[in-house]
């Protein structure tokens, strides 16, 4: 109501007189019911998917023992996700990916050797590593980490400024994606080596017991030696069930050749010699104190037809084992955390490494890795490292090397001829991965190499397989993965080298590669034969190819040095490494064929 100066004016509308529409309001009634009952069957379909939908999650099934290797199922991801998994908050030794398309993927994952008993935290936070994603001319900035940050896998390889191996993976506080809880619980001791003595009272048994182990891999001599040995001599050797010698040595002295000695659960801590033809099953050594000599063994096997299985070696002042004997296997043993190295090789003949984990030996730097510390240094006639996870050493990885009093003639001198790498995952070592150096006529093939080298290696010695002045190596098969630089073969002027660097045929590899890390401000080479002397690798007669190989990089091209040098010249494309006379038919991997190659071989998405 208003008053418009002569009277009270009201302000609502005439209300409109009702209309009755009859029989059409209902007919609209009866047309919305078939509407009303089809949206709830449209939307059935979809409740289950709806009621299944979860977060990013990170599966674990079972239970799971220190030390071992076990299958993480990733899901709920966005696709394309970086992430960093971590044990209880920390970054050492866990794998960095990158998730796909697909919608879950499977990392394996090894449960670090020194986890407790009891309930560990596995978790997936976002990697704090700074780097600018090229995608063969493609370029999209990634915001870099806060200065120091640590956590990216690259770390879990390299030093830190603290001289100690692991010291620059120390976590910073990141937001945790997806968590699960892993049980570790404890072995069950000697279940697999205990299985073939159980066996043994059965008539003929011990003729079977010691040659099953070797003839896999000591292909001549072994088999016929192991039966040689009286029938009763195996059971009789082997200690009851719970009863350890109180000096394995005087055990070794006292059981005939080809005895076998099944130790497992005993723990010694003495240096052992094994001088004859014998098994060893099972020991556990701790070197902790004995002053091992470097280049020296906790255990030695200096004498012919040995088998070793299921045994450790830690703690040693030196090495963890040394071999100087022949027709010699040691399979699914463990040398790790050991001041100078996991194992020394010296004059060997017929010697297979297989299956064994050497791993975290030199990790404070107490040696020089340019003389001799990391995983071990090997030298002799038909070294094979068969199966072989070779991680996180203080220096090298798997090394071959000869050394000779001055004034050995060359005649007289052994190049490490036989030498093979295969089928083995090298990884997170500060030196190169696998490096063969002063010798001739290696195989290196089917291996898994990843996050190798330092910043401080400089020129491309921080390599992921590392020919150095060496001849005739084979090497194919490879997926060479984030190590600092991928494959290089390298000539300098040596007095101890067999010759010119010659007969390498570098092919059928897989190399992918990142940027610099902070602090090198090396060439980053994919592939190298680079030499810093005039020394005829290049001549048409030294017969160097690198062919059919698949390269993947961050950085775009042209790159100063992408492959090297070639006779002087800087070849920076992959055009020009096909122009050379070692690069015919090597190409360029898709990202996609990168990922799937990464995925399976449960290496990280990206360095």
């Amino acid at each position: 109501m208003f008053w418009d100066g002569t009277r009270w004016v009201d302000e609502r509308p005439t209300p409109t007189p009702a209309v009755f529409h009859g029989p059409r309001r209902l007919r609209d009634w009866i047309a919305t019911i078939p509407i009303v009952l089809l949206v709830p069957a449209l939307l059935i379909p979809f409740l289950p998917a709806m009621a299944t939908t979860t977060g990013p999650a990170l599966t674990v099934s079972g239970p799971v023992t220190a030390g071992s290797t076990v299958a993480v199922k990733v899901s709920g991801f966005a696709s394309g996700t970086m992430l960093q998994l971590q044990w209880d908050g920390s970054a050492s030794g866990m794998p960095t990916t990158r998730t796909s398309s697909a919608t879950a993927l499977t990392l394996s994952v090894r449960v670090p050797s020194k986890a407790k008993l009891g309930t560990h935290v596995l978790s997936a936070v976002l990697p704090a590593w700074t780097q600018y994603v090229v995608r063969f001319g493609t370029a999209s900035s990634v915001s870099p980490a806060p200065s120091g940050s640590a956590g990216s896998s690259r770390s879990s390889g390299t030093l830190g400024t603290t001289g100690t191996l692991g010291a620059a993976t120390a976590s910073r506080s990141r937001t945790v994606l997806a968590s699960t809880n892993v049980m570790v619980v404890a072995k069950v001791s000697g279940s697999a080596p205990t299985a073939t003595p159980a066996a043994t009272p059965a008539g003929a048994a011990a003729p079977t017991a010691a040659p099953t182990a070797a003839p896999t891999t000591a292909p001549t001599s072994t088999p016929t030696a192991a039966p040689t040995a009286a029938p009763t001599a195996a059971p009789t050797a082997a200690p009851p069930a719970g009863s350890c010698p109180a000096s394995l040595q005087a055990a070794v002295n006292a059981a005939p050749a080809g005895a076998t000695l099944d130790e497992t659960g005993c723990s010694f801590h003495e240096r052992v010699t094994i001088a004859k033809s014998l098994t060893l099953r099972g020991a556990t050594f701790d070197g902790t104190g004995l002053g091992v000599p470097l280049q020296q063994g906790v255990l030695t096997l200096s004498g012919a037809d040995i088998t070793v299985s299921g045994i450790r070696i830690s703690g040693s002042a030196g090495a963890g084992l040394q071999v100087t004997g022949s027709s010699i296997t040691v399979a699914d043993s463990s040398f790790d955390h050991n001041t100078q190295e996991g194992y020394n090789v010296s004059g060997a003949t017929n010697v297979t490494f297989l299956r064994d984990h050497i791993a975290y030996n030199n990790v404070a730097l107490t040696v020089d890795p340019g003389w001799e510390a990391g995983g071990g240094k090997a030298h002799g006639t038909n070294i094979v490292f068969d199966g072989c996870e070779v991680d996180h050493n203080g220096g090298p990885g798997i090394w071959f090397d000869q050394w000779y009093p001055a004034g050995t003639p060359a005649s007289a001198k052994n190049y490490n001829p036989g030498a093979v790498v295969r089928n083995s995952r090298v990884h997170d070592n500060t030196g190169a991965g696998i490096m063969y150096e002063v010798s001739r006529g290696a195989t290196i093939a089917d291996n898994v190499v990843w996050h190798n080298g330092s910043a401080s290696d400089g020129w491309v010695w921080a390599a992921g397989i590392l020919l150095s002045s060496s001849s005739d190596a084979n090497v194919y098969g490879n997926l060479v993965a984030w190590n600092l630089d991928g494959i290089s073969v390298v000539s300098q002027d040596r007095a101890d080298a067999p010759g010119t660097v010659s007969g390498n045929t570098i092919h059928d590899n897989t190399v992918a590669l990142g940027m610099p890390v902070a602090g090198d401000s090396s060439d980053k080479t994919l592939l190298a034969f680079n030499d810093d002397w005039t020394s005829g690798m290049y001549a048409a007669s030294a017969a160097n190819t690198a062919a059919r190989n698949a390269y993947w990089s961050l950085a775009p091209e042209p790159q100063w040095a992408r492959f090297g040098q070639w006779n002087g010249t800087s070849v920076q494309t992959l055009t020009a490494l096909n122009g050379t006379p070692i690069g015919g038919a090597s190409t360029y991997l898709s990202t996609a064929s990168l990922d799937s190659l990464l995925q399976a071989a449960g290496l990280p998405l990206a360095p």
